[in-house]
C-alpha cells in the first residue's frame, strides 16, 4: 500500500483546492484562467496553487509570461489505494444493511398478507353469519305468515255464517 503524505490530505482539505483540481482534470489552464473561476483574488488563487504544487498534485510549466498548470494524478491514486480497505469495509456494511432491510420488508409484507387473510376470513364469517340471519328471518317470516293464514282460516271457520239479512 502506498503511503500518502499528510500534505496531500491537507491540500485536499480545502474546498478551493479541490475545485482547482477538478478544473485541472479537464485540462491544463493558466493561473489567470483558474483565478477567473473564483471570487478570490489572483494572489489567493496563486497561494492555493502553491500548496497543491508542494503536495505534488499539480505541476506548472512556464510558457512566456504565463504559467500553465497541469494535474498530477499520482498522489490521488495513492489516496485511492489508502481508501480501498475502508471502501471494502463500508461496502460490506452496506450489503449487510441492505440484507437486513430486505428481510424486514419481507417480514412486514408477510404480516400484512396474514392480516389481510384474517380480515377476509372475518368478512367471510360475517357474510356467513348475515346469510344465516337472513335465512332465519325468512323462516320466521314464513312461519308468521303461515300462522296468520291459519288464524285467518280459523276465524273464518269459527265465525257465524254471514247472512244477507243483516
Amino acid at each position: 500500500m502506498t503511503l500518502v503524505a499528510d500534505d496531500v490530505f491537507l491540500a485536499l482539505a480545502n474546498p478551493v483546492r479541490r475545485r482547482l483540481l477538478e478544473l485541472l482534470a479537464e485540462g491544463p489552464r493558466t493561473a489567470g484562467a483558474l483565478a477567473g473561476e473564483f471570487t478570490l483574488s489572483r494572489p489567493a488563487v496563486a497561494e492555493h496553487l502553491g500548496v497543491l504544487r508542494r503536495a505534488g498534485l499539480v505541476r506548472d510549466e512556464p510558457s512566456g509570461r504565463e504559467r500553465h498548470y497541469h494535474l498530477e494524478p499520482a498522489p490521488l491514486a495513492g489516496i485511492g489505494e489508502w481508501l480501498a480497505p475502508f471502501e471494502r469495509y463500508w461496502r460490506g456494511r452496506l450489503r449487510d444493511l441492505a440484507a437486513l432491510v430486505e428481510t424486514e420488508l419481507e417480514t412486514e409484507l408477510e404480516t400484512e398478507n396474514e392480516t389481510e387473510l384474517e380480515l377476509e376470513n372475518e368478512l367471510d364469517t360475517d357474510t356467513d353469519t348475515d346469510t344465516e340471519l337472513e335465512t332465519e328471518n325468512e323462516t320466521e317470516n314464513e312461519t308468521e305468515t303461515e300462522v296468520e293464514n291459519e288464524m285467518d282460516d280459523d276465524r273464518a271457520s269459527d265465525g257465524a255464517p254471514e247472512t244477507e239479512d243483516r
